[in-house]
């Protein structure tokens, strides 16, 4: 699986997830439909990069659910930083990717359920 699944700058330091474990498939699919129709613009959900909490969990990275009032099965992956915010800066698109990449490289393809 390629890496870009799992690197967001949008919101660097955590990364949107479901917790698959809880869910029911189908209903999870029509939540991510829904909420792709309502972009700007409109974007197919094609399906999930699947790790393990464990996986999810190396490497100094956390879990933690983070529900919302539509998925009530979010959660997010928060990943560690190093320093503060001014030597962060230039570093943390590189540290990014190295998480990306681990968790690609752990991460099974799930197609999304009708």
């Amino acid at each position: 699986m390629r890496y870009g699944a799992f690197f967001d700058t949008s919101s660097p330091g955590q990364l949107s997830v479901d917790r698959l474990d809880l869910a029911l498939l189908h209903e999870l699919t029509d939540i991510h439909r829904r909420d792709g129709q309502r972009r700007t613009p409109p974007r197919r959900f094609y399906g999930w990069g699947v790790v393990t909490r464990r996986d999810a969990e190396s490497n100094g990275r956390t879990v933690h659910a983070t529900p919302t009032g539509e998925n009530p099965y979010h959660a997010d992956i928060r990943i560690p930083h190093r320093g503060g915010a001014e030597e962060r800066a230039p570093f943390e698109r590189n540290l990014l990717r190295i998480h990306a990449e681990q968790l690609a490289k752990a991460a099974a393809w799930l197609e999304p359920q009708d």
